[in-house]
């Protein structure tokens, strides 16, 4: 995924193993993030087609929400 949709020179930050990842259900994505208290912080960009991104994030938010994180 970082290959095809990694647009950003920062999304191979994505790969380091200190990194959580949500992968999406919905469509063609992933992210790398961590938790600091109850912050979940993105590294980078969301990796998936521009045009997947709205949706994507949609289903990041939520996740989010379901397990408590701001």
């Amino acid at each position: 995924l970082v290959l095809k949709f990694g647009f950003n020179p920062m999304s191979y930050l994505a790969l380091e193993k200190d990194k959580l990842y949500f992968f999406s259900k919905q469509v063609e994505g992933v992210c790398a993030y961590t938790i600091v208290g109850n912050v979940m912080t993105v590294c980078g960009d969301i990796i998936c087609d521009k045009s997947s991104a709205n949706k994507f994030i949609l289903e990041l938010t939520q996740f989010a929400d379901e397990n408590a994180l701001d």
